[in-house]
């Protein structure tokens, strides 16, 4: 299947099934330019962790990703009974906060939110080696991130020119892109982005993907970028480094939030 045909289908939404779905990002298979980009070994990831007790957090499993025999819903990269790490990579450990806090916390992602407690642990964890991201990245430079924009601007679009299809490699990422930064209401339409997902993933050259933070609307935080890893490199290639506490009271869209950070260290490595 072409790449113009595969793009008409999800413009168009001319598929009726996971399967369909699978089946045809697996028909494309090298015949895509895809962009990448390498987080070095030493960076940081931090991964926020809603709790509603803080002896729920006994282990740094429980900090971790969710086991796959427990994930019966599409996730933004992951499909049912399979898993992902997801984590916020942040130039700035308060800008990772307030993403972290926006991924995960209803509040700040429904439009009537109810009155609520929250409380959310935000872990730290370090990266041992350089790894290869697949990069979901807007092509005409309209990402929130400056890096994702110089990286798509002078690199991506110079391989892709070069390309006899390079119009339809183009149509294909506009497309995927906004698949991966829409607002979803239900679980079923993670679908594209999640089997795109897999379809990078058992290519065997990404360790995870890279993208921008749908959550995180404001411009301050635009170098704050969504990570996935799949549970073999995040076993392998993350080392869990430490965890705080954040806590903070809902009360209406009025009333400000004040997250603060009640708890520091609450796990040792």
């Amino acid at each position: 299947m072409t790449l113009k045909e595969i793009t008409n289908i999800i413009r168009n939404k001319l598929y009726s099934s996971p399967d369909e779905i699978e089946s045809m990002f697996q028909s494309i298979k090298g015949h895509l330019i895809i962009p990448a980009v390498t987080m070095a070994a030493d960076s940081f990831i931090f991964r926020a962790s809603r709790i509603t007790d803080i002896n729920e957090v006994n282990n740094i499993g429980r900090l971790s990703y969710k086991p796959a025999h427990l994930n019966t819903k599409y996730g933004r990269a992951s499909i049912p009974n399979k898993t992902m790490f997801y984590g916020i990579s942040a130039t700035d450990y308060l800008y990772a906060v307030c993403s972290c806090l926006g991924e995960t916390c209803p509040c700040l992602r429904e439009p009537n939110p109810i009155q609520e407690h929250y409380m959310v642990v935000i872990s730290k964890w370090v990266l041992k080696r350089d790894c290869l991201l697949a990069a979901i990245a807007n092509i005409d430079g309209l990402n929130k991130s400056d890096s994702f924009n110089e990286f798509c601007l002078d690199e991506y679009l110079a391989l892709v020119s070069l390309c006899s299809n390079s119009q339809d490699i183009i149509d294909f990422w506009r497309i995927m892109s906004k698949e991966f930064t829409k607002q979803v209401a239900t679980d079923q339409e993670y679908q594209i982005s999640s089997y795109f997902t897999e379809m990078l993933l058992s290519l065997n050259k990404y360790d995870g993907i890279i993208y921008e933070s749908v959550q995180s609307i404001d411009r301050t935080l635009k170098e704050s970028l969504c990570v996935g890893f799949p549970p073999i490199i995040a076993d392998n290639y993350l080392e869990f480094e430490c965890a705080d506490l954040w806590e903070f009271d809902f009360v209406d869209i009025q009333t400000p939030i004040v997250p603060v950070k009640t708890k520091q260290n609450i796990l040792s490595k």
